[in-house]
């Protein structure tokens, strides 16, 4: 069974922490997270303690803001990462020491993290393929990652996460109405979207490759045909496809 590490800063990112938290513990045993620094025992030493939470982890999430890579101590002014006791700076770098598998998750447009602005025992983090996660398809970004990691089929023993809904989902013109047009349902987006996949739209293309990974709008899950469909839209140069053709490749050359 999986366990995983989630890293964040609570200055940067403690929102969409929990939030990723609470979708995890749907279809993990809370012994199988590890996230906040509360769980520190008191008298306890820290480095020690984060130490062997990440050694005893599978998969480390690093949430990574808009503010990540300049957060600064309040007091001294220092850059939290120019610490060495910085309790980020600790935790990824015990993850990329043990080569685990380590997944920046870009909150919210956040860049990866420039190499010459970090200290020298992280600067391989900026090798790791990174993930999105979106304010406004939060749901349907956290799924998508919970499906790459293999948590929800592989660990969750038959329990189901919730699809995210059409507002959370924001689909690109597949119809001459365009995204305003799109009907609410499912089902017909999907016979939209395969309408105008078959014409070519690397929008819908890419689109209707959602609905195959995630089994959506009556379709049987089908991660070889999303796949087909994302290289179709990459192959035109529809970024969105880019992305998910090679996040896609990258969790199967590690899970399957």
């Amino acid at each position: 069974m999986t366990s995983i590490f989630i890293s964040y800063r609570r200055d940067d990112s403690r929102y969409q922490a929990h939030r990723i938290y609470e979708a995890f513990r749907r279809v993990l045993p809370r012994e199988r997270l590890f996230m906040d620094i509360d769980s520190i025992p008191p008298g306890a030493d820290f480095v020690e303690t984060l130490e062997r939470w990440v050694g005893e982890c599978e998969v480390m999430l690093a949430l990574i803001g808009p503010g990540w890579i300049d957060a600064a101590d309040p007091d001294s002014g220092r850059r939290r990462l120019d610490n060495v006791f910085d309790f980020v700076r600790i935790e990824i770098r015990e993850a990329l020491k043990r080569g685990i598998p380590l997944v920046p998750v870009l909150l919210d447009n956040a860049p990866m993290p420039d190499a010459t602005k970090l200290p020298d025992d992280l600067k391989s983090l900026v090798r790791r393929q990174a993930e999105l996660v979106q304010f406004r398809t939060f749901d349907a970004d956290v799924a998508r990652l919970m499906r790459r990691l293999r948590v929800a089929s592989a660990d969750a023993a038959g329990a189901d996460v919730p699809p995210p809904s059409d507002a959370e989902v924001k689909p690109q013109s597949a119809s001459p109405d365009g995204p305003g047009g799109l009907p609410q349902d499912d089902r017909e987006k999907v016979r939209l979207y395969k309408l105008a996949a078959g014409q070519g739209d690397a929008y819908a293309q890419n689109n209707l490759g959602f609905m195959y990974e995630n089994g959506r709008g009556g379709l049987t899950q089908d991660d070889r045909e999303a796949v087909r469909l994302y290289k179709l839209a990459a192959d035109q140069g529809n970024a969105d496809g880019q992305r998910n053709l090679r996040s896609r490749n990258f969790w199967k050359s590690l899970f399957y």
